[in-house]
Protein backbone atom coordinates (compact mmCIF):
# COMPACT_ATOMS: atom_id res chain seq x y z
CA UNK A 1 0.00 0.00 0.00
CA UNK A 2 1.40 3.67 -1.00
CA UNK A 3 1.60 5.77 1.89
CA UNK A 4 1.13 9.24 1.51
CA UNK A 5 2.67 12.27 2.90
CA UNK A 6 2.94 15.76 2.46
CA UNK A 7 5.85 17.52 2.61
CA UNK A 8 5.83 22.01 3.86
CA UNK A 9 8.17 24.13 3.25
CA UNK A 10 8.23 27.22 5.07
CA UNK A 11 10.91 30.04 4.18
CA UNK A 12 13.59 30.66 6.56
CA UNK A 13 12.72 34.13 8.12
CA UNK A 14 15.61 36.71 8.91
CA UNK A 15 15.63 35.58 12.59
CA UNK A 16 17.26 32.55 11.52
CA UNK A 17 20.29 33.81 10.99
CA UNK A 18 23.70 32.63 13.92
CA UNK A 19 27.01 34.15 14.13
CA UNK A 20 28.37 30.46 14.23
CA UNK A 21 28.65 27.68 11.37
CA UNK A 22 26.17 24.90 11.41
CA UNK A 23 26.50 21.96 10.01
CA UNK A 24 25.46 21.07 6.96
CA UNK A 25 22.10 18.64 6.82
CA UNK A 26 23.31 15.08 5.09
CA UNK A 27 22.31 14.45 1.58
CA UNK A 28 19.11 12.50 1.14
CA UNK A 29 17.90 9.39 -0.80
CA UNK A 30 14.51 10.29 -2.99
CA UNK A 31 12.90 7.65 -0.50
CA UNK A 32 13.66 9.12 3.12
CA UNK A 33 12.55 8.72 6.66
CA UNK A 34 8.70 8.01 6.64
CA UNK A 35 8.39 9.11 3.05
CA UNK A 36 7.66 6.41 0.53
CA UNK A 37 6.73 7.20 -2.88
CA UNK A 38 5.89 5.10 -5.97
CA UNK A 39 6.72 6.06 -9.11
CA UNK A 40 5.67 5.85 -12.74
CA UNK A 41 6.96 6.66 -16.25
CA UNK A 42 5.01 10.22 -17.43
CA UNK A 43 7.09 11.32 -20.23
CA UNK A 44 4.67 12.77 -22.49
CA UNK A 45 2.40 14.52 -19.39
CA UNK A 46 5.81 16.78 -19.23
CA UNK A 47 6.18 17.58 -22.72
CA UNK A 48 4.66 21.82 -22.41
CA UNK A 49 5.96 24.93 -23.58
CA UNK A 50 8.47 26.41 -21.07
CA UNK A 51 10.45 29.26 -23.02
CA UNK A 52 8.21 31.95 -21.49
CA UNK A 53 9.93 30.79 -18.35
CA UNK A 54 12.53 28.98 -18.59
CA UNK A 55 14.92 27.43 -21.60
CA UNK A 56 15.08 23.60 -19.47
CA UNK A 57 12.12 21.64 -19.93
CA UNK A 58 11.07 19.32 -17.28
CA UNK A 59 10.51 16.30 -18.62
CA UNK A 60 12.68 13.91 -16.24
CA UNK A 61 10.70 10.43 -17.48
CA UNK A 62 9.21 9.78 -13.70
CA UNK A 63 6.36 11.44 -11.41
CA UNK A 64 5.81 10.72 -8.00
CA UNK A 65 2.27 9.83 -7.21
CA UNK A 66 -0.09 8.51 -4.01
CA UNK A 67 -3.09 6.91 -3.61
CA UNK A 68 -5.79 8.91 -5.75
CA UNK A 69 -8.62 9.00 -3.32
CA UNK A 70 -6.43 10.63 -1.18
CA UNK A 71 -5.04 13.06 -3.15
CA UNK A 72 -7.99 14.08 -4.53
CA UNK A 73 -8.98 14.89 -0.40
CA UNK A 74 -5.88 17.03 -0.23
CA UNK A 75 -6.65 19.17 -3.27
CA UNK A 76 -10.60 19.34 -2.72
CA UNK A 77 -9.64 20.72 0.86
CA UNK A 78 -7.10 23.02 -0.43
CA UNK A 79 -9.00 24.34 -3.08
CA UNK A 80 -11.88 24.67 -0.31
CA UNK A 81 -9.76 27.11 2.01
CA UNK A 82 -8.36 29.27 -0.78
CA UNK A 83 -5.00 27.60 -0.62
CA UNK A 84 -2.64 27.75 -3.40
CA UNK A 85 -2.59 24.79 -5.37
CA UNK A 86 0.08 21.87 -3.78
CA UNK A 87 3.12 20.99 -5.86
CA UNK A 88 3.38 17.91 -7.58
CA UNK A 89 7.21 17.27 -8.10
CA UNK A 90 8.98 14.73 -10.52
CA UNK A 91 11.85 12.27 -9.86
CA UNK A 92 14.44 15.27 -10.72
CA UNK A 93 12.48 18.29 -8.59
CA UNK A 94 10.55 20.07 -11.09
CA UNK A 95 7.02 20.92 -10.85
CA UNK A 96 5.04 18.58 -12.98
CA UNK A 97 1.67 20.65 -12.23
CA UNK A 98 2.86 23.86 -13.83
CA UNK A 99 1.39 25.42 -16.91
CA UNK A 100 2.69 26.55 -19.66
CA UNK A 101 2.41 30.34 -18.36
CA UNK A 102 4.23 29.12 -15.30
CA UNK A 103 1.26 28.99 -12.76
CA UNK A 104 0.87 26.35 -10.61
CA UNK A 105 -2.51 24.71 -11.18
CA UNK A 106 -4.33 22.05 -9.28
CA UNK A 107 -4.33 18.48 -10.45
CA UNK A 108 -7.49 16.54 -10.49
CA UNK A 109 -7.79 12.53 -11.31
CA UNK A 110 -9.40 13.28 -14.24
CA UNK A 111 -5.69 15.24 -15.64
CA UNK A 112 -3.89 12.68 -14.93
CA UNK A 113 -2.93 9.92 -17.47
CA UNK A 114 -4.62 7.03 -17.99
CA UNK A 115 -1.10 5.46 -17.94
CA UNK A 116 -0.07 6.41 -14.11
CA UNK A 117 -0.10 3.75 -11.99
CA UNK A 118 0.65 2.78 -8.49
CA UNK A 119 4.64 1.67 -8.31
CA UNK A 120 6.75 0.21 -10.56
CA UNK A 121 7.02 -2.76 -12.25
CA UNK A 122 8.45 -5.44 -10.22
CA UNK A 123 11.29 -6.65 -13.32
CA UNK A 124 12.10 -3.35 -13.25
CA UNK A 125 12.70 -2.36 -9.23
CA UNK A 126 14.78 -5.81 -9.40
CA UNK A 127 17.12 -4.86 -12.25
CA UNK A 128 17.24 -1.11 -10.39
CA UNK A 129 18.26 -3.03 -6.89
CA UNK A 130 21.18 -5.11 -8.79
CA UNK A 131 22.84 -2.19 -10.15
CA UNK A 132 22.71 -0.19 -7.15
CA UNK A 133 24.52 -3.13 -5.36
CA UNK A 134 26.99 -3.18 -7.98
CA UNK A 135 27.57 0.48 -7.41
CA UNK A 136 27.51 0.01 -3.54
CA UNK A 137 30.55 -2.57 -3.77
CA UNK A 138 32.42 -0.52 -6.62
CA UNK A 139 32.00 2.95 -4.17
CA UNK A 140 33.35 1.02 -1.39
CA UNK A 141 36.49 0.16 -3.16
CA UNK A 142 36.70 3.03 -5.51
CA UNK A 143 40.52 3.32 -5.88
CA UNK A 144 41.06 -0.30 -6.77
CA UNK A 145 38.45 -0.36 -9.42
CA UNK A 146 39.55 2.56 -10.80
CA UNK A 147 43.15 1.49 -10.93
CA UNK A 148 42.15 -2.39 -12.21
CA UNK A 149 39.25 -2.15 -13.81
CA UNK A 150 38.45 1.08 -15.30
CA UNK A 151 36.65 0.24 -18.50
CA UNK A 152 34.01 -1.46 -15.94
CA UNK A 153 33.71 1.86 -14.48
CA UNK A 154 33.37 3.69 -17.63
CA UNK A 155 30.79 1.35 -18.69
CA UNK A 156 28.17 1.25 -15.71
CA UNK A 157 28.75 5.41 -16.00
CA UNK A 158 27.64 5.00 -19.43
CA UNK A 159 24.47 3.10 -18.33
CA UNK A 160 23.75 5.77 -15.98
CA UNK A 161 24.18 6.46 -12.59
CA UNK A 162 21.18 5.08 -9.86
CA UNK A 163 19.85 8.76 -8.84
CA UNK A 164 20.52 8.06 -5.44
CA UNK A 165 23.84 7.43 -5.79
CA UNK A 166 24.71 10.39 -7.77
CA UNK A 167 25.57 12.69 -5.98
CA UNK A 168 28.14 10.96 -4.02
CA UNK A 169 29.61 9.20 -7.34
CA UNK A 170 30.16 12.82 -9.28
CA UNK A 171 31.54 14.17 -5.81
CA UNK A 172 33.99 11.13 -5.89
CA UNK A 173 34.83 11.85 -9.77
CA UNK A 174 35.61 15.68 -8.49
CA UNK A 175 37.68 14.68 -5.83
CA UNK A 176 35.25 17.64 -3.80
CA UNK A 177 36.49 15.73 -0.34
CA UNK A 178 40.14 15.91 -0.85
CA UNK A 179 39.57 19.67 -1.28
CA UNK A 180 37.39 20.05 1.10
CA UNK A 181 40.28 18.54 3.46
CA UNK A 182 43.11 20.51 1.84
CA UNK A 183 40.95 23.87 2.09
CA UNK A 184 38.66 23.74 5.56
CA UNK A 185 37.00 26.76 5.63
CA UNK A 186 37.92 28.73 2.17
CA UNK A 187 34.35 28.82 0.63
CA UNK A 188 32.96 29.82 4.07
CA UNK A 189 35.71 32.78 4.08
CA UNK A 190 34.50 33.46 0.09
CA UNK A 191 30.67 33.50 1.07
CA UNK A 192 31.48 36.41 3.97
CA UNK A 193 33.58 37.55 2.69
CA UNK A 194 33.67 41.64 3.59
CA UNK A 195 36.40 42.90 1.33
CA UNK A 196 35.33 46.21 -0.24
CA UNK A 197 34.00 45.19 -3.75
CA UNK A 198 35.77 46.92 -7.00
CA UNK A 199 33.61 47.97 -10.13
CA UNK A 200 34.53 44.60 -11.64
CA UNK A 201 33.77 42.78 -8.77
CA UNK A 202 30.32 44.74 -8.48
CA UNK A 203 29.58 44.32 -12.09
CA UNK A 204 29.74 40.53 -11.61
CA UNK A 205 27.19 40.60 -8.76
CA UNK A 206 24.99 42.43 -10.85
CA UNK A 207 25.14 40.03 -13.54
CA UNK A 208 24.96 36.88 -11.34
CA UNK A 209 21.78 38.72 -9.70
CA UNK A 210 19.92 38.81 -12.65
CA UNK A 211 20.76 35.16 -13.98
CA UNK A 212 19.61 33.22 -10.93
CA UNK A 213 16.18 34.24 -10.94
CA UNK A 214 16.30 32.48 -14.44
CA UNK A 215 17.91 29.67 -13.52
CA UNK A 216 15.41 26.33 -13.44
CA UNK A 217 12.33 28.46 -12.41
CA UNK A 218 9.99 25.47 -12.89
CA UNK A 219 12.26 23.47 -10.15
CA UNK A 220 11.38 22.90 -6.04
CA UNK A 221 14.79 23.95 -5.03
CA UNK A 222 14.28 27.65 -7.07
CA UNK A 223 10.44 27.84 -7.72
CA UNK A 224 9.38 31.37 -6.38
CA UNK A 225 6.04 31.88 -6.20
CA UNK A 226 6.37 36.00 -5.67
CA UNK A 227 5.04 35.33 -1.69
CA UNK A 228 7.23 34.91 1.60
CA UNK A 229 4.03 32.36 2.73
CA UNK A 230 4.76 28.54 3.25
CA UNK A 231 4.94 26.75 -0.17
CA UNK A 232 3.25 23.41 0.29
CA UNK A 233 4.79 20.58 -1.63
CA UNK A 234 2.73 17.09 -2.19
CA UNK A 235 4.23 13.83 -3.34
CA UNK A 236 8.67 15.49 -2.93
CA UNK A 237 10.95 13.07 -3.92
CA UNK A 238 13.29 15.28 -1.48
CA UNK A 239 12.86 14.79 2.32
CA UNK A 240 14.70 18.01 3.16
CA UNK A 241 16.71 20.61 1.27
CA UNK A 242 20.08 19.53 -0.40
CA UNK A 243 21.36 23.23 0.73
CA UNK A 244 23.48 23.66 3.49
CA UNK A 245 22.12 25.20 6.42
CA UNK A 246 20.42 28.91 5.69
CA UNK A 247 22.05 30.34 8.79
CA UNK A 248 25.06 28.59 8.20
CA UNK A 249 26.56 31.85 6.21
CA UNK A 250 26.16 35.58 6.15
CA UNK A 251 22.52 35.03 4.21
CA UNK A 252 21.09 38.42 3.87
CA UNK A 253 19.80 36.96 0.53
CA UNK A 254 17.37 34.83 2.53
CA UNK A 255 16.83 37.73 4.76
CA UNK A 256 15.43 40.08 1.95
CA UNK A 257 13.45 36.83 1.12
CA UNK A 258 15.18 35.35 -1.46
CA UNK A 259 14.37 31.81 -2.35
CA UNK A 260 16.45 29.17 -0.64
CA UNK A 261 17.71 27.76 -3.57
CA UNK A 262 18.43 31.07 -5.28
CA UNK A 263 19.97 32.58 -2.10
CA UNK A 264 22.29 29.23 -2.63
CA UNK A 265 23.13 29.89 -5.70
CA UNK A 266 24.25 32.74 -5.53
CA UNK A 267 26.47 32.38 -2.91
CA UNK A 268 27.83 29.85 -4.89
CA UNK A 269 29.10 31.67 -7.95
CA UNK A 270 29.72 34.57 -5.79
CA UNK A 271 32.71 32.05 -4.24
CA UNK A 272 33.87 31.51 -7.65
CA UNK A 273 33.82 34.57 -8.53
CA UNK A 274 36.45 35.41 -6.00
CA UNK A 275 38.16 31.61 -5.87
CA UNK A 276 38.75 32.38 -10.14
CA UNK A 277 38.67 36.50 -10.47
CA UNK A 278 39.99 35.83 -14.30
CA UNK A 279 37.07 34.30 -14.99
CA UNK A 280 34.78 35.65 -12.76
CA UNK A 281 31.38 34.91 -13.70
CA UNK A 282 29.85 33.82 -17.35
CA UNK A 283 25.92 32.89 -18.42
CA UNK A 284 25.91 29.60 -18.55
CA UNK A 285 27.79 28.38 -15.40
CA UNK A 286 24.47 29.70 -13.50
CA UNK A 287 23.02 26.45 -15.08
CA UNK A 288 25.73 24.13 -14.51
CA UNK A 289 26.12 25.00 -10.58
CA UNK A 290 22.02 25.24 -10.23
CA UNK A 291 21.96 21.81 -11.18
CA UNK A 292 24.69 20.38 -9.16
CA UNK A 293 22.75 22.31 -6.41
CA UNK A 294 19.79 19.70 -7.43
CA UNK A 295 22.05 16.43 -6.50
CA UNK A 296 24.68 17.93 -4.00
CA UNK A 297 25.05 20.21 -0.83
CA UNK A 298 26.12 23.92 -1.58
CA UNK A 299 29.87 23.72 -0.69
CA UNK A 300 29.87 20.54 -2.37
CA UNK A 301 28.63 22.18 -5.27
CA UNK A 302 31.12 24.82 -5.29
CA UNK A 303 34.09 22.66 -5.58
CA UNK A 304 32.38 20.44 -7.99
CA UNK A 305 32.30 23.77 -10.05
CA UNK A 306 35.94 24.67 -9.20
CA UNK A 307 36.43 21.33 -10.34
CA UNK A 308 34.97 21.03 -13.91
CA UNK A 309 36.46 24.36 -14.22
CA UNK A 310 39.66 23.81 -13.83
CA UNK A 311 40.38 19.71 -14.10
CA UNK A 312 40.81 17.26 -17.09
CA UNK A 313 39.12 15.90 -18.48
CA UNK A 314 36.38 18.55 -18.49
CA UNK A 315 38.02 21.68 -18.34
CA UNK A 316 35.70 24.22 -19.11
CA UNK A 317 37.16 27.42 -17.74
CA UNK A 318 38.06 28.25 -21.44
CA UNK A 319 34.56 28.39 -22.18
CA UNK A 320 33.78 31.32 -19.89
CA UNK A 321 36.93 33.16 -19.42
CA UNK A 322 38.01 36.12 -21.42
CA UNK A 323 37.56 36.03 -25.23
CA UNK A 324 35.73 32.61 -24.11
CA UNK A 325 38.62 31.40 -26.87
CA UNK A 326 38.42 27.66 -26.21
CA UNK A 327 34.16 28.14 -27.17
CA UNK A 328 35.45 28.67 -30.16
CA UNK A 329 37.38 25.57 -30.77
CA UNK A 330 34.37 23.48 -29.34
CA UNK A 331 32.36 25.45 -31.94
CA UNK A 332 34.82 24.78 -35.04
CA UNK A 333 35.07 20.66 -33.33
CA UNK A 334 31.47 20.25 -33.61
CA UNK A 335 30.87 21.36 -37.09
CA UNK A 336 33.41 19.34 -38.82
CA UNK A 337 31.85 16.36 -36.65
CA UNK A 338 28.58 17.46 -38.17
CA UNK A 339 30.28 17.25 -41.36
CA UNK A 340 31.93 14.12 -40.35
CA UNK A 341 28.95 11.83 -39.47
CA UNK A 342 26.13 13.56 -40.77
CA UNK A 343 27.09 14.62 -44.37
CA UNK A 344 23.79 14.90 -45.96
CA UNK A 345 22.55 16.81 -43.09
CA UNK A 346 25.48 18.78 -43.28
CA UNK A 347 25.23 20.12 -46.58
CA UNK A 348 21.86 20.91 -46.63
CA UNK A 349 22.65 22.72 -43.37
CA UNK A 350 25.47 24.76 -45.56
CA UNK A 351 22.96 25.49 -48.08
CA UNK A 352 20.35 26.96 -45.69
CA UNK A 353 23.43 28.80 -44.19
CA UNK A 354 22.85 27.28 -41.35
CA UNK A 355 25.80 27.58 -38.53
CA UNK A 356 26.40 25.70 -35.80
CA UNK A 357 26.14 28.61 -33.64
CA UNK A 358 22.97 28.98 -34.28
CA UNK A 359 21.57 25.84 -32.34
CA UNK A 360 24.36 24.15 -30.60
CA UNK A 361 26.06 27.01 -28.71
CA UNK A 362 23.77 26.93 -25.85
CA UNK A 363 24.14 23.02 -25.74
CA UNK A 364 28.02 22.48 -25.81
CA UNK A 365 28.78 25.41 -23.32
CA UNK A 366 26.49 24.41 -20.71
CA UNK A 367 26.55 20.51 -21.31
CA UNK A 368 23.16 21.02 -21.97
CA UNK A 369 22.01 21.81 -18.61
CA UNK A 370 20.21 25.16 -19.88
CA UNK A 371 17.98 23.41 -22.71
CA UNK A 372 17.25 19.79 -22.11
CA UNK A 373 15.48 17.72 -19.54
CA UNK A 374 17.66 16.24 -16.58
CA UNK A 375 16.56 12.82 -17.70
CA UNK A 376 19.34 13.60 -20.64
CA UNK A 377 21.05 16.15 -18.52
CA UNK A 378 22.52 13.82 -15.80
CA UNK A 379 22.88 11.16 -18.05
CA UNK A 380 25.48 13.14 -20.17
CA UNK A 381 27.54 14.40 -17.12
CA UNK A 382 27.49 10.74 -15.64
CA UNK A 383 29.84 10.58 -18.30
CA UNK A 384 31.62 14.00 -19.21
CA UNK A 385 33.14 13.69 -15.05
CA UNK A 386 35.05 10.83 -16.35
CA UNK A 387 35.35 11.06 -20.36
CA UNK A 388 34.98 14.55 -21.15
CA UNK A 389 34.24 15.97 -24.43
CA UNK A 390 33.43 12.94 -26.07
CA UNK A 391 29.97 12.23 -24.95
CA UNK A 392 29.47 15.80 -25.58
CA UNK A 393 29.67 15.51 -29.29
CA UNK A 394 28.38 11.87 -29.40
CA UNK A 395 24.97 13.53 -27.53
CA UNK A 396 24.99 16.79 -29.75
CA UNK A 397 25.45 14.05 -33.25
CA UNK A 398 22.55 11.75 -31.60
CA UNK A 399 20.47 14.52 -31.53
CA UNK A 400 20.76 15.90 -34.65
CA UNK A 401 20.85 12.18 -36.07
CA UNK A 402 17.18 11.34 -34.32
CA UNK A 403 15.87 14.64 -36.15
CA UNK A 404 17.64 14.50 -39.32
CA UNK A 405 14.77 13.52 -41.42
CA UNK A 406 12.56 16.36 -40.35
CA UNK A 407 15.50 18.85 -40.66
CA UNK A 408 16.26 17.79 -44.27
CA UNK A 409 12.70 19.22 -45.12
CA UNK A 410 12.74 22.30 -43.60
CA UNK A 411 14.23 25.86 -45.13
CA UNK A 412 16.32 28.71 -43.05
CA UNK A 413 13.45 30.12 -41.16
CA UNK A 414 12.06 26.92 -40.19
CA UNK A 415 15.26 24.81 -39.19
CA UNK A 416 15.92 27.45 -36.36
CA UNK A 417 12.27 27.27 -35.16
CA UNK A 418 12.42 23.25 -35.10
CA UNK A 419 15.80 24.24 -32.93
CA UNK A 420 14.24 26.13 -30.37
CA UNK A 421 11.60 23.64 -29.75
CA UNK A 422 13.49 20.33 -30.39
CA UNK A 423 14.81 19.82 -26.30
CA UNK A 424 11.29 19.67 -26.14
CA UNK A 425 10.35 17.20 -28.53
CA UNK A 426 13.17 14.43 -27.09
CA UNK A 427 10.67 11.94 -25.54
CA UNK A 428 13.36 9.96 -23.94
CA UNK A 429 16.52 11.77 -22.94
CA UNK A 430 17.92 8.44 -21.22
CA UNK A 431 17.45 6.79 -24.34
CA UNK A 432 19.31 8.86 -26.41
CA UNK A 433 22.06 9.07 -24.49
CA UNK A 434 22.15 5.59 -24.55
CA UNK A 435 21.87 5.50 -28.62
CA UNK A 436 24.55 8.18 -28.54
CA UNK A 437 27.56 6.14 -27.26
CA UNK A 438 27.34 3.87 -30.28
CA UNK A 439 27.92 6.73 -32.48
CA UNK A 440 31.83 5.76 -33.60
CA UNK A 441 33.19 9.23 -32.72
CA UNK A 442 36.56 8.52 -31.27
CA UNK A 443 39.03 10.90 -29.22
CA UNK A 444 41.06 10.69 -32.11
CA UNK A 445 38.75 12.42 -34.09
CA UNK A 446 38.49 15.18 -31.70
CA UNK A 447 41.89 15.65 -31.45
CA UNK A 448 42.87 15.90 -34.61
CA UNK A 449 40.02 19.03 -35.29
CA UNK A 450 41.28 20.62 -32.38
CA UNK A 451 45.02 20.66 -33.62
CA UNK A 452 43.61 22.11 -37.34
CA UNK A 453 41.85 24.52 -34.75
CA UNK A 454 45.18 25.71 -33.01
CA UNK A 455 47.08 25.75 -36.49
CA UNK A 456 44.54 28.04 -37.94
CA UNK A 457 44.77 29.97 -34.65
CA UNK A 458 48.66 30.34 -35.21
CA UNK A 459 48.33 31.70 -39.25
CA UNK A 460 46.37 34.16 -37.70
Amino acid sequence: MTSTTSVTYTAPSSSSSSSSPKMAPQRRSPAIDNLTISTVTSNSSMEIDLRRVSSMPERGGVETVMSNSDEEDIIRKSQSEGAKPLLKLDQYGFISNMDKDGVVVPTTDSQKKATTQNGKNASTTSVEQRRTTKWNIMLNSWSNVMKRRPKLVLKRLRKGIPHEQRGKVWLTLCHVKEQQQKNPGLYESYVNSKESPNKAFLTVQETIEKDIHRTFPRHSLFYDDGNDSEAEMVNSPFGGSLLDSPDRYNDEETERGIVEGQASLKRVLKAYSLHDPDVGYCQGMNFIAGMFLTIVTEEEAFWMLVAIMSDQPCYMRGLFGEGMRETHKVLYVAEHLVHQFLPRLAKHFDKENIHVTMYATQWLLTQYTSSFGFDLVLRVWDCFLQEGWKITYRVMLAILQEFQSRLLQLSFEEILAFMRDLPERIEDGGKLVTTSIHIPLRKKHILKLEREWLAKQDQH
